[in-house]
């Protein structure tokens, strides 16, 4: 099949390709192994922590360059994940030339190592399903870039010279927020006493809800995926 491999994961596909064949065989190995959950960074910290030799930040470009070609080709398109394989075969092929490893490279076993993670529905298929469902939003929330500025400010008369006639407490919230690009974005809002109550109303009855579906979803003795997104 005619496989595109996206510009931003042709380094991934070369690093993976290029890894020694014991670390080859590990890597899918320990793909088949992990926990499946909502987040790739979780999927990638298992093999990882598995593959203390690999570089952590190659095992989640990897890992995503997977579940990226799983999602579109197979999930969406219902390709065969042996076509993919074959499709990922001539795309590292073209991408690597004929540069000088390109020729003691071991293509069966690549292969054979891309069907086992392409092939671990469990796993990979669910954590990338599981992750495009809990971040499928363009915005999603950064809590390392989100706060609230309390303050004082004060009210004077038409002589600024005096002591303040007044005081009002003011709030403002920053809210940061990742775009479907993964840019952290900041918005400001003035927020008042009323709104403080209001917003933690509106929390308390978030809260309230998780625990009744998780009371539900226990009920159904389906495994239910904790939702702690990828960090900022």
């Amino acid at each position: 099949m005619l496989l595109s491999v996206p510009q931003r994961y042709k380094k991934a596909l070369a690093q993976f390709v290029r890894l020694p064949p014991a670390s080859m065989r590990a890597f899918s190995r320990s793909v088949k192994q992990s926990q499946p959950g909502v987040s790739m960074t979780g999927l990638a910290e298992q093999v990882a922590d598995s593959n203390p030799s690999l570089d952590r930040g190659s095992v989640s470009d990897i890992l995503r360059m997977y579940a990226s070609l799983y999602l579109k080709y197979h999930t969406d398109s219902d390709c065969p994940i042996s076509e993919i394989a074959d499709g990922l075969v001539s795309a590292a092929k073209e991408h690597l030339g004929k540069s000088t490893d390109s020729e003691i490279i071991d293509w069966t076993l690549i292969k054979r190592s891309m069907l086992e993670i392409l092939g671990s529905d469990k796993v990979l298929g669910l954590t990338a399903k599981a992750h495009e469902l809990n971040f499928e939003n363009d915005q999603r929330l950064c809590p390392d870039s989100c706060r609230i500025i309390s303050e004082l400010r004060p009210i004077f008369t038409s002589n600024p010279s005096k002591e303040p006639a007044a005081l009002v407490v003011h709030h403002v919230m920053k809210i940061g927020y990742h775009t479907d690009s993964n840019e952290i974005k900041r918005f400001f809002v003035t927020l008042d006493g009323r709104d403080i109550k209001y917003l933690q109303t509106l929390l308390k009855r978030a809260q309230e809800k998780e625990n009744s579906l998780r009371r539900l979803a226990k009920k159904t003795g389906v495994p239910l995926f904790e939702t702690a997104g990828d960090a900022c």
